[in-house]
């Protein structure tokens, strides 16, 4: 639902999605890929906790 109300425009329809996927999530990935916190191949589990 959260990657819905960022990645949604009415005059674009969910073309921004992408965007908020890759903001949300993928940049937190990278880097804790980056940092050692994930180990390459290891599975992901990502959850959305508000505030």
């Amino acid at each position: 639902e959260r990657l819905i109300e960022l990645g949604y425009e009415p005059s674009m329809g969910a073309r921004p999605l992408r965007r908020a996927v890759q903001r949300e999530i993928e940049d937190a990935i990278s880097e804790r890929i980056l940092t050692g916190d994930i180990a390459n191949a290891q599975d992901v589990l990502v959850d959305y906790i508000e505030g």
